[in-house]
């Protein structure tokens, strides 16, 4: 009989303990997953200068009306949409003045009406106006004046109508709603704000666009226009006006770290460190995320390159 004592297979070795862990510089933007809360004003709406049938409309809800169409006609006039800085509010004759007149010249003017900006009605703005109505299936006979029937105001040069409340044949009187505008956006902000965020200013991105936001998350003013065009705001828009827009918040400038496992970093005298090398290391805890933390070295130029993974429980930070 001869007994043989064969090798304990590879396999079922006990792993060696690892000690040490080789780490690498990366990128990091510290990007969440957010909401943003818009802050609505009153509803708004596209109005009728005057008391007629509706003989025309282009309104569909969704879409976008336009500065100088005519979503609707009105007794077999259309109606042109002007997205003025100040609403008309009364004829404009030749010769007529005013800050109405310097709003319907400016906006003429970038419609390529062949209009100057100026602060007068002249011939050559009725005749703009007059084009506008032809371009519309009007005629220009009788287009003696600007006259506040022919127009309705628009907030913005392009904008979504909500709602299309009046249909061909209804009868409208001065100042009824032809179209339902979106509300009036008076601030966003991400909320709520996460409370372990890296310290860094912030954007956040929603769609394809990019928003600076302060420190508390809100959105600049500037902005809000555009936040208000993004098929995500459409969206939040068709639930409620409490549904939050699905947002990404990240560093404006993404900083290098180092992940690093939580039970590496030693905390000591209110100071963080790792040892690197053998050697403690300082190092600024920028945030953790799935089970990682991400750190990086305080000192001019340093970096890291092995770190122990069980550090001594008295070690100092130096």
């Amino acid at each position: 009989m001869l007994a043989v004592t064969l090798p304990k297979p590879a396999s079922l070795e006990a792993p060696a303990e690892t000690t040490v862990l080789p780490v690498s510089e990366r990128s990091f933007s510290d990007e969440r997953a957010v909401g943003v809360a818009v802050e609505y004003g009153p509803a708004r709406a596209l109005t009728s200068g005057r008391t007629g049938i509706v003989t025309a409309s282009t309104c569909e809800k969704g879409a976008a009306l336009t500065s100088g169409s005519a979503p609707f006609s009105v007794d077999g006039s259309p109606v042109i949409a002007l997205a003025t800085s100040v609403p008309l509010w009364r004829d404009l004759a030749i010769g007529a003045k005013g800050s109405d007149v310097v709003a319907l010249r400016t906006e003429l003017a970038r419609l390529g009406a062949g209009v100057e900006p100026g602060d007068t009605v002249n011939r050559a703005t009725l005749l703009a106006f007059r084009q506008l109505v032809v371009n519309a299936g009007g005629t220009a006979a009788g287009v003696e004046s600007i006259s506040l029937g022919a127009v309705t105001w628009l907030p913005a040069p392009s904008i979504i109508a909500t709602e299309c409340p009046v249909a061909v044949g209804s009868q409208v009187g001065q100042g009824s709603a032809l179209a339902g505008l979106p509300s009036l956006v008076l601030g966003a902000r991400v909320s709520p704000l996460p409370d372990d965020l890296a310290e860094g200013q912030r954007l956040v991105r929603i769609d394809d666009q990019e928003f600076a936001v302060d420190a508390e998350g809100a959105f600049a003013p500037v902005d809000l226009d555009r936040l208000a065009a993004t098929p995500a705001y459409a969206a939040a828009r068709q639930v409620s006006d409490a549904e939050k827009i699905k947002a990404s918040l990240l560093l404006t400038e993404p900083v290098q770290v180092y992940p690093v496992p939580p039970r590496a970093i030693i905390e000591a005298g209110g100071s963080f460190c790792v040892i690197d090398g053998g050697s403690p290391t300082k190092v600024d805890v920028l945030a953790s995320q799935l089970g990682q933390s991400f750190v990086r070295p305080t000192g001019e130029g340093a970096a890291l390159s092995e770190i122990a993974l069980d550090p001594p429980s008295k070690t100092t930070c130096g």
